[in-house]
């Protein structure tokens, strides 16, 4: 692999980073985190090379403090020292003469190698622009044309000039040959055979006429002599695509087809040449249809054994179709954390099903601001509506994902699975964690993966006893508390309507800190379901109100009303409207879990009850969610001169669990 690692040090944005090299490697992340700093540290390192071009624009301007910055390219010799060392046994059998370049080559391994076989050439440049290499010149030029980087920057490529195409082809051409090397006495007689006389009488008077007037022509260097050689061959040098001039087609063809022209003419360089080149391409998707994104990517892994690929995407498709082959790429996440860059490696794969589940749909929340884990769509429903986005703006930059319950769709985008720096919380109903057991009267923790249930985790209950303070006692004591209550405390229900029955502060006191130890983990267990979050005891008359009028038969009013008007207990009401809107019981259980068959309830009026229910159930999918809340701000909110904060007032009042959880996502930035 030609360059194994880069390292930057204080270069704008970064304060320090390595980047291991892998065949293709992938720098993603939200826009201003600094992928584009990255890329313009690794230019400017090659800028000046082998020719002085500093200015101060990679100076870290937060910090006045800092002195210099530093670039430094770690360079693999192994290849090249194989082939070295492969002409060299040649010679001592054969008596080859050995080309003067392999001997170069066991020299500076010899001499610059540390013990892992690379050579690290480092550019330290200090704030008045003074710039200290650790290596000399005629090694820097060695290594610039041994392992070229090529650069192309697609926002701003002229699609419809390929000229710069002309350098690299000229490139194929040069093989052992030296730069200042002339071909002009030949290509005299081979024009003079081709044309005749009247080629050298015009060619001479040419030259007489330049100078007489003191006209000089600069010279080609090697690349573009055999340029123009082959343009001549070639008839022309303005390229066609399909008999057809570039500008004829869409940018998005000529970007695609230039791409693809590049790598493979730059991989015929590694093939031909004792050349290990790199490409940087920033962003190159822009323009680009998916077919076209998805054939690119295979071009990128089919050249990857021949030449290193370094990218900057924001495109979900792209790394989508990167994440097929772990072993080839590296996937760098890059977040900004106190005004400076901070890169991790993307985890790959660790389960062979999340293939089957990363789309461009999830690929899609590597880039998110923050990250918030639901169960289903009911949940995507109530954080989609526009009332509450519009009393809580900061939730327009909040992605939020239906993992459905699924560990493996949950894995495969969790931050800490992915090893990614992106703020994250996931919330979930508290049948995940706990269940109910009308034989004991006891709660259990259920079984589960840490994710979603960090009490059943082995690995999380043995780091939580190496923690001290504060931080002890919000985990480790606090799962001491829980299984403590759950192993020794009874709990008892009502028997037809699954609220809790007498005092019922130790059932809130288990639920609470079930809440607080699973908040450490970015969890919000909410204290039943989403549906007892949305209907509470707070609001249960506002519920029964929206209910009765959604429904549009006398018949479906008729009956709410008789379902809401059997007892007269919130409790008992709060229950039944819950149930109305596909909800369970306080004890987390569901009609059926808790009563069995209705059809088997004896006491005829409870019948009736669980009867009508069914007659006018919503579903989780139906819309209902948005129907209510869409009447709760109609009603209670929009019409009211009110103030932004007397606005939030109310809504917390009416929802205080789902204003906690809002509250909590806001501040997971914070963790």
């Amino acid at each position: 692999m030609p360059i194994n690692k880069v390292e930057l040090k204080n270069c704008k944005s970064i304060k320090s980073l390595q980047i291991p090299f892998n065949h293709i490697n992938c720098l993603l992340g939200e826009n201003g985190t600094g992928k584009t700093n990255i890329l313009k540290s690794v230019k400017y390192f090659y800028d000046n090379l082998t020719e002085k071009n500093s200015d101060d624009s990679l100076r870290d301007k937060v910090n006045p403090f800092i002195e210099s910055f530093e670039i430094s390219f770690f360079y693999d010799f192994s290849r090249l020292q194989k082939i070295a060392d492969s002409h060299s046994e040649r010679r001592d059998i054969f008596g080859y003469r050995l080309n003067p370049i392999f001997k170069k080559i066991k020299n500076i391994n010899k001499k610059y190698s540390d013990h892992n076989g690379d050579i690290k050439i480092t550019l330290n440049q200090d704030k008045d622009g003074i710039q200290k290499w650790n290596v000399p010149f005629e090694i820097r030029a060695f290594i610039k044309n041994i392992f070229p980087i090529y650069f192309s920057q697609t926002r701003h490529l002229n699609l419809i000039n390929w000229d710069d195409l002309w350098e690299i082809i000229g490139e194929l051409s040069k093989i052992g040959v030296a730069e200042n090397t002339s071909y002009k006495e030949e290509l005299e007689e081979c024009f003079k055979s081709a044309f005749g006389e009247r080629y050298s009488t015009i060619l001479n008077y040419i030259k007489t006429e330049f100078e007489n007037n003191d006209i000089e022509i600069k010279a080609f260097n090697s690349n573009q002599q055999f340029a123009n050689i082959y343009q001549l061959q070639l008839g022309g040098n303005s390229f066609k695509h399909k008999f057809e001039d570039l500008k004829y087609f869409s940018d998005g063809v000529n970007s695609y087809n230039y791409l693809k022209l590049l790598i493979n003419l730059v991989s015929k360089i590694s093939d031909r040449k004792i050349k290990e080149p790199t490409i940087i391409i920033d962003e190159p998707e822009i323009g680009l249809h998916p077919r076209y994104l998805d054939e690119m990517v295979d071009v990128f892994y089919e050249k990857s054994d021949h030449i290193k690929i370094l990218l900057s995407t924001h495109s979900s498709r792209m790394i989508k179709n990167l994440m097929k082959d772990n072993s080839k790429v590296n996937l760098y996440h890059i977040s900004m954390e106190n005004k400076y860059s901070k890169l991790k490696r993307m985890r790959g794969f660790t389960d062979k099903r999340e293939h089957n589940i990363v789309t461009e749909q999830e690929a899609s929340y590597y880039f998110a601001k923050k990250i918030v884990f639901v169960e289903g769509p009911t949940e995507l429903e109530l954080f989609s509506n526009k009332n509450i986005i519009n009393l809580f703006p900061f939730l327009k930059k909040v992605d939020f994902y239906a993992y459905e319950s699924n560990s493996v769709k949950l894995k495969t985008l969790h931050p800490h699975e992915k090893n990614i720096s992106i703020p994250y919380l996931i919330i979930l109903d508290l049948d995940q964690i706990l269940k109910y057991d009308k034989n004991t009267s006891k709660f259990s923790i259920k079984k589960g993966d840490k994710f979603t249930n960090p009490l059943k985790d082995k690995e999380s209950e043995k780091k939580e006893l190496l923690y001290y303070g504060s931080k002890r006692e919000k985990t480790y004591n606090t799962r001491k508390r829980i299984l403590g209550l759950t192993s020794k405390s009874k709990f008892y229900f009502d028997t037809d309507w699954g609220y809790i029955l007498g005092v019922s502060s130790y059932f809130n006191l288990l639920r609470n800190l079930i809440r607080s130890y699973s908040l450490e983990y970015n969890i919000f267990p909410v204290l039943t379901t989403i549906e007892g979050s949305i209907i509470n005891r707070n609001n249960h008359k506002i519920v029964y109100q929206w209910l009765r009028e959604s429904k549009q038969k006398l018949t479906e009013k008729q009956i709410v009303d008789t379902i809401y008007n059997f007892k007269n207990s919130s409790a008992y009401k709060t229950t039944v409207l819950r149930l109305v809107n596909d909800g369970k019981f306080d004890n987390l259980e569901t009609i059926k879990e808790w009563l069995g068959k209705v059809d088997n309830i004896s006491d005829q009026n409870i019948k009736d009850i669980f009867d009508n229910i069914a007659l006018v159930k919503n579903s989780k999918t139906n819309g209902w969610v948005t129907d209510f809340f869409d009447y709760f701000f109609d009603n209670y909110i929009t019409i009211k001169e009110l103030t932004h904060e007397g606005k939030i007032d109310i809504f917390r009042k009416n929802f205080p669990e789902i204003y906690m959880i809002v509250t909590s996502i806001k501040n997971i930035n914070k963790k």
